[in-house]
């Protein structure tokens, strides 16, 4: 699935923090900061890890598939990569049983097939991921130079009043600040594209939220201008050089997209190669 490059579809789309984020960098020691500081590049600047972005992605996309699947799947319609290894699609067990008889050689496209198909879209332990997601990095214009600092307190949970000494601060990125947002799926089906568009819709709806105390407030962002490209590499085609060296593909048009995320829904719907771990 890898060998060659038959087609790559790309998102690009403007991320707008709707009321604060915050994706934590650990505590800090250091006397003049907070205690909790957010993620910054080299120069100061605020910005939002790809992993962050994937990760709820993902999340909200399996709850999707576990939602459609038929009753008879139950929460096995797809696996849980964080759960333990008898929760995966392949474990290491059974990744050591696709080998070939004749020469033992260890078997891609079985391995392949053997996943659910949350995992196929976005990787495994066995299998690379057909999407990356981008660090969304700052558009400069839209934040004025300053973090936020909140306070927050421990709160005993026999008095239910504030804990001694367990008061801190916690900085996020306010409201407003944008983010240049990109995605990109190499050789995905147009069933993965919808299963991607699915999730993406949730970002334009507002539905998911990134990095920590999301429960408190900070989190909640909005996708706005979503660009979709698709580039089909095909040797034969006397389009290829335009293709190749051209702007990043022709559109991709919202029709197209919502028809294939209707397909995707009914393929779940029929339980059709779902993960059977």
């Amino acid at each position: 699935m890898f060998e060659t490059l038959q087609a790559t579809a790309r998102l690009s789309a403007t991320l707008r923090v709707v009321s604060a984020i915050r994706i934590g960098a650990g505590r800090d020691t250091s006397i003049d900061s907070s205690d909790l500081p957010v993620v910054k590049d080299l120069f100061g600047r605020p910005f939002i890890p790809g992993s962050s972005i994937k990760g709820a992605v993902r999340s909200y996309v399996e709850r999707i598939v576990r939602t459609l699947a038929p009753p008879r799947w139950g929460a096995k319609a797809t696996c849980n990569p964080t759960g333990p290894r008898a929760g995966w699609c392949v474990s290491d067990l059974t990744r050591e049983s696709f080998h070939d008889p004749a020469d033992g050689r260890l078997l891609d496209r079985p391995i392949y097939d053997a996943h659910c198909p949350v995992c196929k879209l976005f990787g495994s332990p066995w299998i690379a991921s057909k999407v990356a997601f981008a660090d969304a990095t700052l558009i400069g214009e839209t934040w004025f130079g300053k973090y936020i600092v909140r306070d927050g307190v421990s709160i005993d949970r026999d008095t239910g009043t504030a804990a001694d000494a367990r008061k801190f601060d916690f900085e996020v990125v306010p409201g407003g600040t944008e983010f240049d947002f990109q995605v990109r799926a190499d050789n995905p089906s147009d069933l993965e594209l919808g299963l991607l568009y699915l999730g993406i819709t949730a970002l334009q709806r507002k539905e998911l939220a990134f990095g920590g105390m999301t429960s408190r407030g900070p989190g909640l962002v909005e996708l706005v201008e979503p660009e979709w490209r698709r580039t089909r590499f095909d040797a034969s085609s006397d389009d290829l050089l335009a293709e190749l060296l051209g702007p990043g593909g022709s559109p991709l048009r919202s029709e197209d997209l919502e028809s294939w995320a209707r397909d995707a829904i009914d393929y779940l719907r029929r339980g059709e190669e779902l993960c059977t771990v």
